[in-house]
């Protein structure tokens, strides 16, 4: 049950390398990663709580201290990565919301430009090209499409 925001992580990398992170798919996906992510990942240990009191008979508040210490052990070392990794998604998910915000007039801000999902430095603006001039070929003229050859 815990992998099924797995698909929605996977998209989004995706969107993000073809370079369609400002599209409505990629916000659509970010809630359902992060809505799946928070159910299924996040959620679950309370459940998993709750159930066992439930067929006990006892409170979720004591469930702690009827289960063996390790048990309690090991569920908090799965779930402080979880949580580690849901504060990154909702951090993306706030950048992403509020991002889109009009700049101040007549002040433009540069575009983020993503490769591979990570953030590279903007190119640097280049000089427009010129085409080389030379002298050898010559540009043909009106007068010299009339003449018969």
């Amino acid at each position: 049950m815990a992998e099924v925001s797995t698909p929605f992580v996977c998209l989004g990398k995706v969107l993000i390398q073809y370079r369609q992170q400002h599209t409505l798919l990629h916000k659509l996906n970010g809630i359902m990663m992060l809505a799946t992510f928070f159910i299924c990942r996040i959620l679950l240990f309370p459940y998993m709580y709750w159930v066992y009191g439930r067929e006990l008979g006892i409170p979720l508040y004591r469930v702690p201290l009827e289960l063996p210490p390790h048990y309690n052990l090991a569920a908090f070392l799965l779930l402080a990565p979880q949580l580690y990794w849901f504060s990154l998604i909702c951090r993306g998910a706030w950048r992403l919301f509020t991002r889109h915000r009009l700049p101040p007039k007549g002040q433009i801000q540069p575009q983020p430009q993503h490769l591979n999902g990570f953030l590279t430095p903007s190119p640097s603006p280049s000089p427009p090209a010129t085409p080389p001039s030379s002298p050898s070929v010559k540009e043909p003229n009106q007068d010299d499409q009339l003449k018969p050859q």
